[in-house]
């Protein structure tokens, strides 16, 4: 009976009375507000599953989950169709929640813009842990996407420029989240899957969140090349002129980013809910965070510490940014990541930062949001996320219980009868956006690993990358009419009759 709450759980809860502001659609106006969903008011879908705001929402305290489960029991009834309570469950799918992550952009156009290898390493690492406390105050999970559920969205961003997101559920068993993010004007581009791992602990829950994100600056370029050792020429003049032929002819970001473009390898806090049995629902972060760029040998190893049964706090963080060609620590990090994070300069060396006291690193208080922009529903097809879960989540917006439980288990049946489709035509499911990496290669991304190894050209360590190849000497203007070309992303966009090939069938593959 616990196992229904061994799935992935959202990430944390946000601090109470923090002053955020969301950006709207346009760049030169500003709206106050606690939203961070795409159910911002100026969003393009402003349907009626969008008029409730879930992050604003706080639950009945001390009620635990047991109790509302138990409360429902009855002789012979079906345990499978037991009802959560409404405060474990989201308004939104993983692949949404995905976006969360995202939503602070102008802190990664600042970082593709400087000059400095450090600083710049330091402003990702702050983007990166700008956006964990973007949550609702409840403990909630997130919607589990269903095998081929797809969410695509866009921004409007402050510099005038342009993000797309596209993401799909390309496993089930386990589940794994795949996604794509480009600011194709900036040269930024993020890939990324998220698998989550759930185990049950008694009086919690952990989702073990495997899986990594990969950051490319692709207008930014290094001397690093994990092929260096296949060539014996010694001119250095040679060796650009043959580097520099290599990634014109080869489009894929996922080997010219390692060969010759800077990038990061991003991994994840676990997540864990307390109280699942007794005493109050709590949600903590916790372990290891990796961030590691290797063309600058920098890596920031950040502890999300959860409270011990004694001592300790919440929501506290420390960690340093190690340099790890000389083995030594730049910087330290503490503070709690869902208030105000700071930073102290361990070496007298560099100029960020005056040593040896704490500086405001981030302040979520005064974050500037961008929440995604999603096409009306109208527009949406069958097994887009807010499409998909509609009805689910109109049920949830009104707090009805056991609607909300009949309208998804709609969505679950129709699952089962299309595994057992399968399984009787003897096919596989094939994703509709991304691919089979072709360079996969399943590289240990622990925490321990990341953080202790010197060997800092990973092989392609993601399973699945978009389908669809954007070429990094491309234009603006051509790579975004290929991500445009992949699924509908924009109002008014319609499907075309190669979105419902499998990718595998797809021409572009060749």
């Amino acid at each position: 009976m616990i196992s229904i709450f061994t799935s992935a759980l959202s990430a944390s809860p946000s601090t109470p009375n923090a002053n955020l502001t969301a950006k709207s659609p346009s760049a030169d106006s500003q709206l106050p507000s606690t939203s961070t969903s795409s159910s911002d008011p100026n969003s393009a879908a402003t349907d009626d599953i969008d008029n409730v705001d879930d992050i604003d929402e706080v639950d009945d305290q001390g009620q635990s989950i047991l109790m509302g489960i138990i409360s429902q029991l009855r002789p012979g009834c079906d345990l499978s169709r037991i009802t959560l309570p409404t405060f474990i469950l989201e308004r939104k799918s993983m692949l949404e929640r995905i976006t969360n992550q995202l939503q602070q952009p102008d802190i990664l156009l600042k970082a593709n813009s400087t000059q400095d290898p450090t600083e710049r390493f330091l402003l990702v690492l702050k983007w990166y842990l700008s956006s964990w406390f973007i949550a609702p105050k409840a403990v909630k999970k997130p919607l589990n996407p269903v095998l081929g559920e797809y969410f695509t969205s866009y921004w409007n961003l402050s510099n005038g420029h342009s993000a797309y997101y596209i993401s799909e559920q390309t496993s089930h068993h386990p589940p794994k989240s795949s996604y794509f993010y480009m600011i194709p004007e900036s040269n930024i581009r993020v890939d990324g899957t998220v698998i989550p791992k759930s185990k049950f602990l008694g009086n919690s829950t952990a989702a073990m969140m495997e899986g990594l994100s990969i950051l490319r600056f692709l207008d930014i370029k290094t001397n690093t090349n994990k092929n260096a050792n296949t060539n014996t020429n010694t001119n250095p003049e040679e060796n650009k002129i043959l580097l520099e032929n290599q990634i014109e002819e080869d489009s894929n970001p996922n080997k010219s980013a390692q060969v010759d473009y800077e990038y990061y390898t991003l991994t994840q806090p676990n997540m864990y809910a307390r109280g699942l049995l007794f005493g109050k629902l709590k949600l903590e972060l916790g372990d290891h965070m990796i961030v590691k760029c290797p063309s600058s040998n920098l890596v920031a190893d950040i502890e999300f510490k959860t409270k011990g049964f004694i001592s300790g706090t919440y929501d506290s963080i420390q960690g340093y940014v190690k340099d790890l060609s000389k083995n030594i620590n730049l910087f330290e990090l503490s503070g709690k990541w869902n208030d105000q994070i700071f930073i102290k300069n361990l070496s007298s060396s560099l100029n960020l930062f005056s040593p040896p006291s704490n500086e405001l690193f981030f302040d979520v208080h005064s974050s500037v949001l961008y929440p995604p922009l999603v096409r009306p529903l109208s527009d949406q097809g069958e097994f887009e996320s807010k499409k998909l879960w509609n009805k689910v989540i109109i049920a949830l917006n009104k707090r009805n219980h056991d609607l909300a439980t009949n309208e998804k288990f709609k969505i679950e049946d129709n699952q089962r009868l299309l595994a057992k489709k399968r399984i009787q035509d003897g096919v596989e499911f094939h994703p509709k956006l991304f691919k089979k990496n072709p360079n996969y290669n399943p590289t240990d991304t622990s925490a321990s690993s990341l953080s202790s190894t010197t060997d800092l050209n990973l092989s392609d360590p993601l399973e699945f990358i978009l389908y669809k190849n954007i070429p990094i000497n491309d234009s603006p203007e051509n790579k975004i009419k290929a991500i445009l070309s992949v699924a509908p992303i924009l109002p008014g966009q319609s499907f075309t009759p190669e979105f419902e090939i499998p990718t595998y069938k797809k021409p572009q593959l060749s």
